[in-house]
């Protein structure tokens, strides 16, 4: 007899990128695959990005018959877990982690693991707030991957790279370390506007970067890049926390920087880019440059393993230790067009390689 599966569902209530999207996405392509009442999406209370599901049961907290209940990062350990516990088999699709026996469960990269420098100057607060940070986050981190060793029966990363990474660092067995990696059919879905924040940014005016600032993410190669090249414009997307902005040097000012931006202008800054940048310092896979190959446009990206692993040489690759290049001459390299990248890496295949593993861990 096959088990339930319940699925936690906690990146329903965290903004859509990065992990939470690759979750949210898996399950969207999943739902087709089951009948009506063999899985149990369990969501947090208010949760406000729960997927439209024709099969698969969304369990609310009202569902569950309760007036209070935990609903911060513990969730899972606590909330999530007490409800989902000796039911069926448990798929969590995120870092989190809950402590339940035979999970199917995902660690997409170690990056919290190893400390990065920002690479500009901040304040003696600034720094003894980014040394709390890693400290906590890293502890936090640690405790998840042990809960996830030492309850997994199958455990997924994005990538080879996050594969070598997580065996060799945590000392688990390859035999049951999967690699699903991300897809980029989201991008086709979204409503492409211009949002008109700033009358510099034109078509093929300006370079784009999105993402977080976190050490990994190295904006000090953007920074350096925007100095060498001062005639040239830079678009910096994502949440900057005012302490850092402020350390960013003034004499920078062919940067914009627009903080959180819809998907919609996302799409539009991506298409209408000379090009994405991606210089991280270290990624689990990178779904910007997937986005942007969707789009047919081009993207310089580090040149690091798990880069090469992804996107083959369908990308420009620079030294994200080296900032003095000239990103137009970059651009006049000859390339392929992607298409056999976006066939390997896509949210379909993805799904349908989910399935066929809660399948295999599920029968009983």
């Amino acid at each position: 007899m096959k088990k339930k599966i319940y699925i936690n569902g906690y990146f329903t209530k965290e903004h859509i990128n990065g992990v939470p999207r690759y979750a949210s996405e898996i399950v969207k392509r999943l739902d087709k695959y089951f009948e009506d009442d063999e899985v149990v999406l369990c969501v947090p209370k208010d949760a406000p990005n729960i997927p439209v599901l024709r099969n698969i049961k969304v369990c609310t907290w009202e569902d569950r018959g309760k007036k209070h209940e935990m609903n911060n990062v513990l969730w899972g350990n606590i909330t999530y877990k007490n409800y989902a516990k000796n039911k069926g088999i448990n798929v969590n699709l995120t870092n989190r982690a809950e402590n339940i026996q035979g999970s199917v469960t995902a660690i997409h990269d170690l990056i919290s693991l190893t400390k990065f420098q920002y690479g500009f100057k901040l304040s003696i607060k600034d720094q003894l707030k980014t040394v709390f940070y890693y400290i906590k986050n890293k502890l936090w981190f640690i405790y998840k991957v042990s809960v996830k060793k030492n309850t997994a029966s199958a455990i997924v990363t994005v990538s080879e790279f996050s594969k070598q990474q997580i065996c060799k660092k945590l000392n688990i067995d390859e035999a049951i370390v999967h690699v699903i990696g991300d897809g980029w059919e989201h991008i086709n879905n979204i409503q492409e506007f211009d949002e008109k924040k700033d009358e510099r940014i034109s078509p093929q005016s300006y370079f784009f970067f999105i993402g977080n600032v976190n050490p990994h993410k190295n904006m000090k190669w953007i920074l350096n890049e925007a100095k060498n090249m001062p005639e040239e414009l830079f678009v910096i997307a994502g949440k900057i926390p005012p302490n850092i902005k402020e350390s960013i040097p003034d004499a920078v000012n062919n940067i914009i920087f627009l903080g959180y931006i819809s998907d919609g202008y996302m799409k539009f800054l991506m298409r209408n880019s000379k090009a994405l940048l991606f210089p991280s310092l270290v990624e689990g896979f990178g779904i910007p440059p997937l986005e942007q190959l969707a789009l047919n446009g081009k993207a310089i990206v580090a040149d690091i393993p798990v880069m090469h692993e992804i996107f083959k040489d369908s990308v420009y690759y620079v030294d994200p230790y080296k900032s003095d290049y000239d990103l137009n001459q970059i651009l006049k390299a000859e390339i392929s067009n992607g298409k056999d990248v976006l066939k390997e890496n896509s949210w379909e295949l993805s799904a349908e390689k989910w399935y066929k593993l809660i399948e295999k861990y599920r029968q009983g």
